[in-house]
């Protein structure tokens, strides 16, 4: 029987590290807000205040870990990633006052980062080529996977209570997460191989761990950090799926009052919640598939333009088009997922991958930056008109603006 290629096992190990931490922290710590709530009488804004921190954390360390993980791989920040987790979940659990609450939040903020994107998509960067969309899929159809925990959290929170569901999640954090991190290898030219399982011969592979050794990609070669950062196609990248996800991060954070607003009722409602990180497993999976035979650009506008469509449906869905906001949310989830593969793929073939790490970074902070600033300006929109209905349309105009950053993308080869 022909031996799996270790690439497979990280790329494993990646998915089921960010199933659990995304499904906790990303999906399943909006369960926690009613019970802290009713608790210690804090405000929603108060709460909030822990997203935040998530995001801000994120989008301010992002180059620094790319950085890192260029030069010395991802297992050791997964490493300390999954105790951070694990521990501030523990101290969640025990807490007692804002101050306690916030110093937690801080801590699970900075261990999330480490097991963010930009520390396990350079995995797939490193391990694969020919392969590269479908590896990439995989890892981010983690992310999306991480929803199902939602109700498992809900069924915890009803059955135990709130502080025993977090004790037990900080306890998994650490069973689970920090055995998988230990899979993790940073290229694999320190092990004889190429990407895709290819061999390397003898007389490269001893100087694989220098990265100005490793062989040319799909544009010739690999671009340094300051001439990507410098390119046309790099901001072109980045200022796209940052207008793009000042939207999904709104639509993510703003979904279930939006539904309420438009008459839907909760359980229907919590069902299309639901459902949109489900179905973006789809859209994750297919990109990375189709992106491996099909040219990755025209796949990246596809999923803008379907991405700007479903942001203006929501603008003439409700209770009485029931089955136009079913549409609308399979689109938007689709395209959102899409997005997440199709993200890496994208720079790694731009631009290579002895510093791919580095680059994704810079990406990632500017992105995060988005996600901060779309929930709050949503947030305003309703406060101060009593409706979604403006923020679906200038959401729109931000979704066509990075399409059309997209669509005058210039080609890897003019680069």
């Amino acid at each position: 029987m022909k031996d799996i290629y270790y690439g497979w096992y990280i790329i494993a190990a990646c998915f089921f590290s960010s199933l659990y931490v995304a499904g906790i922290v990303v999906f399943g710590f909006t369960a926690f807000f009613e019970p802290f709530i009713t608790t210690f009488g804090w405000s929603y804004a108060q709460v909030s205040v822990a997203v935040s921190l998530r995001g801000a954390e994120t989008g301010l360390i992002a180059p620094l870990l790319g950085y890192w993980v260029d030069r010395r791989g991802p297992r050791w920040l997964l490493f300390s990633g999954s105790i951070l987790v694990g521990i501030s979940l523990i101290i969640l659990s025990k807490m007692q006052s804002l101050v306690g609450f916030y110093t937690g939040a801080i801590i699970l903020a900075f261990g999330t980062s480490l097991c963010s994107p930009a520390v396990v998509a350079p995995s797939a960067a490193n391990w694969f080529k020919k392969r590269l969309g479908m590896a990439t899929g995989i890892l981010a159809a983690g992310f999306g996977f991480g929803g199902l925990l939602i109700p498992v959290i809900i069924q915890l929170i009803n059955t135990a209570g709130w502080r025993e569901t977090l004790f037990i999640l900080g306890i998994g954090a650490l069973v689970i997460c920090l055995p998988l991190s230990l899979v993790v290898r940073h290229r694999p030219e320190q092990y004889g191989l190429r990407p895709d399982g290819e061999k390397a011969p003898e007389e490269k592979a001893a100087g694989a761990n220098n990265a100005q050794s490793i062989p040319a990609l799909s544009t010739g070669r690999d671009y340094t950090t300051r001439e990507a950062l410098t390119s046309r196609a790099f901001w072109h990248l980045t200022l796209g799926f940052t207008l793009q996800y000042m939207v999904v991060g709104s639509v993510l954070a703003h979904i279930m009052p939006f539904l309420s607003s438009v008459q839907i009722d909760r359980s229907t409602a919590g069902f299309l919640a639901a459902a949109v990180p489900v179905v973006s497993i789809a859209g994750r999976l297919a990109s990375g598939w189709a992106s491996d035979r099909l040219d990755r650009k025209s796949l990246a506008v596809l999923s803008f333009a379907v991405i700007t469509a479903a942001t203006l449906l929501f603008d003439f869905s409700g209770a009485g088009t029931l089955w136009l906001m079913v549409v609308a949310v399979g689109l938007f989830g689709i395209s959102y997922g899409s997005a997440n593969t199709l993200r890496a793929v994208l720079l790694r073939e731009y631009f290579g991958r002895s510093r791919f790490g580095t680059v994704f970074g810079f990406l990632m902070g500017f992105l995060s930056l988005g996600v901060i600033v779309g929930p709050l300006l949503a947030g305003w929109i309703f406060d101060t008109f009593q409706s979604y209905s403006y923020a679906w349309w200038l959401f729109t105009l931000l979704n066509a603006a990075a399409l059309l950053l997209i669509i005058t993308l210039p080609k890897a080869k003019s680069l």
